[in-house]
């Protein structure tokens, strides 16, 4: 019997595998790592979403503005004429509301009115088009723009 392996007998030289604790940091620390990529993946997810909406509304609002704007000042009224059923609902003599279905309760609201800082000139009208959204706290939204229409002789 060779006495250096009687010695090495209950000590192991090397050691051969991990220890528990030593897993347990390791799963630790990939957890909290797997928890902020996922949390950069949410927030890039609701970021390009509301990015969305907002592009959505901006374009809707701003199709509709060019409308009125290409009427020109004698067009841009409230009427059936102008803004027919069942696309647009005539909610007061100058306010129309319509519905944007690329939005989640997606609904916009047009208001043409003689603009109030140049009444007494009585040739500019403001026509204002704000769309508001639904989607949860973080994904609703709200765009507005704004045009003054001229009359021109």
């Amino acid at each position: 019997m060779d006495k250096q392996c009687g010695r090495c007998r209950g000590r192991p030289s090397s050691r051969a595998g991990v220890t528990l604790p030593e897993m347990l940091v390791v799963v630790v620390i990939l957890a909290i790592a797997f928890v902020g990529v996922s949390g950069m993946f949410v927030g890039g997810y609701v970021s390009a979403r509301k990015a969305s909406n907002y592009t959505i509304a901006a374009n809707r609002a701003v199709q509709e503005i060019e409308r009125l704007r290409d009427a020109g000042f004698l067009g841009a009224v409230v009427d059936y004429q102008h803004f027919p059923s069942p696309k647009y609902h005539i909610a007061s003599s100058t306010q129309v509301v319509f519905s944007v279905p690329d939005l989640k309760n997606g609904q916009g609201t047009i208001t043409v009115a003689l603009d109030p800082e140049a009444q007494s000139l009585d040739n500019l009208k403001r026509v204002n088009v704000t769309i508001v959204w639904g989607g949860g706290k973080q994904l609703s939204g709200r765009y507005s723009i704004t045009t003054l229409v001229a009359n021109r002789p």
